[in-house]
């Protein structure tokens, strides 16, 4: 049969993935148009732009398929195409059962199923297999070939379901999908103008190309790599000793391509492997590379003793199949090693700009964002204002990637047009509060997005530093409030008072939610001009040490000023004060949930709340009591009133539901325990 020639259009599923981007890329340099399908448009958006800036946007087509399992999902995607690459079949272990099975065999039976009611034109289909429905674990070392078959997994899992180990799951769910393939094919060869081939690659390890915000959302093959080779994590001899089989990404997409172009390959399994390797190997390549290929870790040696030797790998497979039809010269471990290194350092140059650098919070997003490797680019209302900061992180080894720009008012258009020029991601804290509702926050808010649009060509997520006070409403009896709440009432409130409105408390939860909103409207208004989307990060009361620059204890900001009046400032409280029930977190928490929905692909357009539960101040008072000894020494603490918190505490007031967060990002919270110690120990060393 007919293979595919220069100028034909070929269909890539999942297009944004890891092998799949690698796959998209030789073919428009082959010379080939591509149509990819994505299952958002963010990720729509993130390829067009990606392609578009090597100069192949014009023969570059994406769709969308939300979900690959739908029944006829591809009808639509396979008209008018000439080849078929179905890679869209990521490898995870940690879906769920039913998860795993849709998302392999529909997938792959679901792309055929399309191609053989709409595939007028199509000549060749290539799909992503595995090694997985090849190899069956086997206690002595094993060569396997295209003849091989992992039944064994798909006979565990179908007596165990989905109590079956997550591995076996996986091999079993490659091994039906593949298996799958070949039954639709073999009915109908004699109707349909095309062939099929399977591409089976081992572990596949190299250099990604697609969209990867931190290690974490890292493919789980890639994941294992960078665990063994640079994370920071104990190696034992037996660990690296262990042995299988790999092959470099850019070699596996090559694979994909060369199978639509031989002849040969029509109706052929071929494994694709670069041969064996233990974890070991990767070490010592890795160790072995100038400091300046990946300068921001200190990489491990790990046993080189291991490599001393003959080399005896348990799982390796028959190259002679693809060595006949293929012919690829496959990347060395080095090579590889190299490679990949080197676009980690790259990505680990991303660049955050973060507005009000030097605020309470945005001081502690910057720190975290620097230690994680970032660079940041910081806004600051004057020069002077920025020195504290420069010097801040100058002292503590970061101020190298920390960059600091002049935005004398937020509040002005295109205040933010040269600050987010160049940069990856945008953390928007800056929020000065005003007497009247509808100034500052809600300008610069929007101003930012304005400016992110227009000008923010590689902005990817934009994060929105909100509040509690954009969701709860005072009422009379306990609440639990969620993401789905809004504080419509003080707006209706505060609307109704106007200029007589002279309640600080009221104004400030106003302009919160219209500024929010402001910011959700606009997103949803252009969401379809932009490559970037956004986040909204809820915190309650911020409680924590400061560490940005105040120089009393009265110009603290209003949360952990109110913290100080209650378990440090003698002077006495009412019962009131002191038995007032709401809710809190630590700002270290606050800052890092905002740079994990930064890293988090489940945190685009979401808003989260970050609690770390309920208090009452007079809980702070008691804990700061206990400790011994003080971290302020300077101070007799106040006691305030005991009997408050004892015998049976009442229900906090207003409590928020921490499901999202729980499972988006996963913070572990700071204890108030925790928090009330640095926090005493910060205003020490600041001699208050």
């Amino acid at each position: 049969m007919p293979t595919i020639s220069k100028g034909d259009k070929v269909l890539v599923s999942g297009a944004d993935g890891y092998i799949a981007m690698w796959a998209t890329r030789f073919l428009l340099e082959r010379g080939y148009s591509v149509r990819g399908t994505v299952r958002n448009q963010p990720q729509a958006k993130f390829l067009e732009g990606f392609f578009s800036a090597l100069g192949y946007g014009h023969r570059l087509e994406v769709v969308i398929i939300q979900d690959i399992c739908t029944e006829g999902a591809f009808d639509e995607a396979v008209k008018g195409v000439d080849a078929i690459a179905h890679i869209a079949a990521p490898f995870h272990t940690n879906y769920l059962h039913d998860e795993i099975f849709k998302s392999a065999f529909q997938g792959m039976v679901g792309v055929l199923k399309s191609a053989l009611i709409n595939g007028t034109r199509i000549k060749r289909i290539v799909v992503t297999s595995s090694c997985a429905a090849v190899m069956s674990p086997n206690e002595k070392a094993t060569t396997f070939n295209e003849d091989d078959w992992d039944i064994a997994a798909a006979r565990e899992v179908m007596e165990k379901g989905s109590k079956a180990p997550p591995m076996q799951i996986f091999r079993a769910s490659k091994t039906l999908a593949e298996k799958g393939a070949w039954k639709i094919w073999e009915k109908h060869k004699s109707e349909v103008p095309w062939e099929l081939t399977t591409i089976v690659p081992p572990f596949v390890f190299g250099p990604p190309m697609h969209d990867v915000t931190s290690v974490k959302t890292l493919n789980a093959s890639l994941q294992l790599w960078y665990d063994a080779v640079i994370a920071d994590i104990p190696r034992t001899k037996k660990s690296l000793s262990v042995s299988n089989s790999w092959v470099d990404v850019r070699d596996v997409a090559l694979a994909h391509v060369l199978a639509l172009e031989k002849k040969e390959a029509g109706g052929e399994r071929i494994i694709t492997t670069a041969g064996g390797f233990n974890w070991q190997e990767w070490l010592s390549a890795a160790y072995s590379l100038p400091l300046s290929v990946f300068p921001s870790h200190k990489l491990s040696p790990g046993f080189p003793e291991i490599l001393d030797g003959p080399r005896n790998y348990h799982i390796t497979y028959d190259k002679s199949k693809e060595e006949r039809i293929l012919g690829i010269k496959f990347r060395t471990i080095l090579e590889t090693t190299r490679d990949t290194l080197e676009e980690f350092t790259r990505r680990a140059g991303a660049k955050i700009l973060v507005s009000g650098v030097n605020g309470f919070l945005a001081m502690w997003i910057v720190r975290i964002l620097l230690e994680r490797g970032y660079s940041v680019r910081g806004t600051v209302r004057s020069e002077s204002k920025g020195k504290y900061v420069k010097e801040y992180f100058n002292g503590r080894g970061l101020g190298e990637k920390l960059e600091l720009v002049v935005v004398d008012d937020i509040t002005k258009d295109g205040a933010f047009d040269e600050a987010v020029k160049g940069v990856d991601g945008i953390i928007h804290t800056a929020s000065p509060f005003s007497p009247t509702v509808e100034t500052a926050e809600v300008r610069g808010t929007v101003g930012i997005l304005e400016s992110a649009r227009k000008e923010g060509q590689q902005v990817r997520r934009i994060m929105i530093t909100s509040s509690c006070a954009a969701i709860l409403d005072i009422l009379p009896e306990p609440k639990q409030f969620s993401e789905n709440d809004w504080a419509d009432k003080v707006l209706k409130e505060v609307e109704e008072l106007g200029a007589k409105d002279d309640t600080t408390a009221r104004v400030y939860r106003a302009s919160k939610t219209l500024a929010e909103k402001a910011a959700w409207d606009y997103y949803r208004t252009h969401k379809d001009e932009v490559q970037w989307d956004i986040s909204a990060i809820n915190p309650p009361y911020v409680f924590g040490p400061p560490i940005h620059e105040v120089s009393t204890p009265g110009s603290l900001n209003i949360s952990v000023l109110s913290w100080y009046q209650a378990v440090v400032d003698p002077e006495p409280k009412p019962k009131q004060f002191l038995a007032s029930l709401s809710s809190w977190a630590d700002v270290r928490d606050v800052a890092l949930a905002h740079v994990l929905a930064l890293e988090k692909p489940d945190a685009g357009g979401e808003r989260i709340i970050v609690s770390a539960g309920g208090f009452i101040f007079q809980e702070w008072l008691d804990i700061a009591n206990t400790l011994s000894p003080s971290p302020l020494p300077s101070h007799i603490l106040p006691r305030g009133i005991p009997e408050i918190t004892q015998g049976e505490k009442p229900p906090y007031h207003i409590t928020y539901d921490a499901s999202k967060h729980e499972r988006i990002l996963g913070i572990k919270y700071h204890t108030k325990l925790e928090t009330t110690r640095d926090t005493l120990a910060e205003f020490a060393s600041r001699g208050w």
